[in-house]
């Protein structure tokens, strides 16, 4: 009984989620690099993709939302999430705590928001301090040198 008193205050419980002008919801500041542009969306996506290759990673899939939306009847701006990996980076942190698996690979979110297009990750330093490994360990810098590369890029800066 005590369990589902628990789960009816989680499933109850208010958003306290801002909501921007734009109508996005804002991302915490410290657990998210968001990089704006004027490039379009499909321009950055493939400008990330070929990134990812170049720097021997792999596309493991992209799933556009906005085309997902509207075969299901509704419409959304153009928002893509893009997930890759590179093992050389990740592996090394899976083999001493296997539960960051479920963070990786790595996911960037490519969306318009207004007049802009926003490129934005999960900050490898928000998953070490989640799995407890220390923010200068050579995996996460390694990791959040690569992120900011590739997002950098992506978006033309």
């Amino acid at each position: 009984m005590r369990y589902i008193l628990i789960m009816l205050s989680l499933i109850s419980a208010p958003a306290t989620a801002q909501t921007a002008p734009s109508g996005d919801r804002t991302a915490p500041s410290d657990d998210w690099q968001i990089i704006s542009t004027h490039r379009p969306v499909d321009d950055v996506v493939g400008r990330l993709k070929t990134g990812v290759a170049s720097g021997g990673g792999s596309v493991v899939a992209v799933v556009d939302h906005a085309a997902n939306a509207r075969r299901a009847g509704t419409r959304i701006p153009a928002t893509v999430l893009v997930v890759f990996g590179n093992p050389k980076l990740g592996t090394p942190l899976i083999a001493r705590n296997r539960l960051i698996a479920i963070d990786l690979p790595q996911r960037m979110l490519v969306w318009r928001d207004g007049g802009a297009t926003k490129v934005g990750y999960l900050r490898p330093s928000t998953l070490a301090v989640r799995y407890a490994f220390d923010a200068d360990d050579p995996a996460i810098v390694a990791m959040d040198r690569a992120l900011s590369k590739l997002a950098a890029n992506a978006a033309g800066s």
